[in-house]
C-alpha cells in the first residue's frame, strides 16, 4: 500500500526495521488521584505478563475477558523515552526517507494523548520534541543531502480548519487544496484569495519548537467534567523535509537525488461520552463534532488496512493528513478504569 518515494532522480526504498504501514499501540496510563479517591478498580485492563504485544480486558461485574492484539502494549511503568522509541522514532526515518511518517493519539478525554504527544517537561519531553531533535540531529550530521525544512500548524475545531501560526485570528482560516502538487500530496493553503500555501522555513530545532510552543497557545481548551484541560480541537503539525544531494553522483544504489518527505503529528481531542462529561451547550456541539470527525478517521484508518478497500472516505471529514506514500503510526491510550474500558477495543 506504501509508495516508494519519487523524484528526478529515480526511487528509493525504506531501511527501515517494519514492514507495516500502519502500526497499533497501546499505552495504559497510571491511575489519577481523583480516580483512586472515587474507589475505581485498576485491574480491568492487564498486559500480558509474556507477550508484549497483548492486553486482556474484562468487561463488567461478571469478569468476562477478551483478548486484545497490538503491535506493543505499554504497561503504567513505561517511560516516555522507551514509547518514543518503540513509537515513533521510527517514524522520522520515514520522512528522511521521503514517506508520509504520521503518528497520531487516539482515546477518550482525559487519557494522556497531549502528554505523551507534546509535553515538554524536562526528562519527561513526549514524542514531538524528540523527534524534533531526533530530525534536527540528523539533519545537522549527515554528510550526503542538503535539507530544507518547513513546518505547518492546523487545528480542526468544530469541522473548521485554522492556521494556528497566523497571529490573525480573523483572518486564520484554512482550507485542504482540490488541487494536489505532483506527488499526489494534499495541500493546505489560506481560505481566501490568493490561497497561498502556509508552510514556514525554520533552520534549527529551537526555532521549530518556538514556533510549536507559539502555536499550541491558539489551541481552543476548556474544562470537562472528566478532564480539566480538554482539547476540544484536534491539531496536525507537520513537518516538510526536502532534501537534495549535496553534490552530483553522491548518492547509490538507485536512491533519488531529492526527496520530500514529511513528519505528520496529530494530537486528537478525546471521544467523549456525554452522560460523563455532562457537556452543554458549546461544549455539546465540540463534542459532536469531535465525535463525528473520531468516527470518519476509524473509516479512514480501516480502509486503508484492507487490501480489497476501494474507497477510502477521506472527504467524510478534514482528516487527510494521511494521504500520500504513508507510515502511519496508531496509537490508542487508555485509563484503568471501569469507566473507560470500552475505548481500548475500539482503537482505530
Amino acid at each position: 500500500m506504501s509508495r516508494r518515494p519519487t523524484a528526478a532522480g529515480g526511487h528509493g526504498s525504506p531501511t527501515s526495521k517494519s514492514d507495516d504501514n500502519i502500526r497499533v499501540f497501546l499505552r495504559i496510563r497510571p491511575p489519577m488521584g481523583r480516580e483512586k479517591q472515587g474507589g475505581f478498580t485498576f485491574d480491568n485492563l492487564q498486559p500480558d505478563p509474556v507477550h508484549k504485544e497483548l492486553v486482556h480486558l474484562r468487561h463488567g461485574d461478571k469478569g468476562a475477558q477478551k483478548k486484545y492484539n497490538f503491535h506493543r502494549v505499554f504497561d503504567q511503568r513505561v517511560g516516555q523515552e522507551e514509547v518514543y522509541n518503540e513509537y515513533a522514532k521510527e517514524a522520522v526515518q520515514h520522512a528522511c526517507e521521503g514517506y508520509h511518517g504520521v503518528l497520531f493519539v487516539y482515546g477518550q478525554t482525559g487519557s494522556g494523548k497531549t502528554f505523551t504527544i507534546a509535553n515538554t517537561d524536562r526528562g519527561q519531553e513526549g514524542v514531538l520534541p524528540r523527534a524534533v531533535r531526533d530530525l534536527w540531529n540528523h539533519v545537522n550530521n549527515d554528510p550526503v543531502w542538503d535539507y530544507q525544512i518547513s513546518v505547518t500548524y492546523v487545528q480542526l475545531y468544530n469541522e473548521s480548519l485554522t492556521d494556528m501560526l497566523n497571529p490573525d485570528h480573523n483572518n486564520n482560516g484554512v482550507r485542504l487544496s482540490g488541487v494536489t502538487d505532483r506527488r499526489n500530496d494534499i495541500v493546505v493553503v489560506t481560505d481566501k484569495p490568493p490561497h497561498d500555501g502556509i508552510e514556514k522555513e525554520v533552520g534549527s530545532e529551537a526555532e521549530t519548537m518556538r514556533l510549536f510552543h507559539r502555536g499550541t497557545e491558539n489551541r481552543v481548551q476548556s474544562s470537562t467534567k472528566m478532564n480539566s484541560e480538554s482539547s476540544r480541537s484536534h491539531t496536525v503539525f507537520t513537518i516538510n523535509v526536502r532534501k537534495q544531494a549535496k553534490r552530483e553522483g553522491a548518492t547509490r544504489d538507485g536512491q533519488p537525488s531529492a526527496t520530500l518527505g514529511k513528519l505528520i503529528i496529530c494530537d486528537l481531542a478525546g471521544s467523549e461520552r456525554i452522560k460523563k462529561t455532562e457537556a452543554k451547550g458549546q461544549q455539546l456541539e465540540e463534542a459532536k463534532n469531535i465525535n463525528k470527525s473520531l468516527l470518519v478517521l476509524g473509516h479512514v484508518v480501516e480502509a486503508l488496512t484492507q487490501t480489497k478497500s476501494q474507497h477510502t472516505p477521506f472527504c467524510e471529514s478534514c482528516h487527510s493528513d494521511q494521504a500520500g506514500r504513508r507510515k502511519a503510526h496508531s496509537y490508542g491510550l487508555q485509563g484503568p478504569v471501569h469507566g473507560a474500558a470500552g475505548a481500548a477495543g475500539r482503537t482505530p
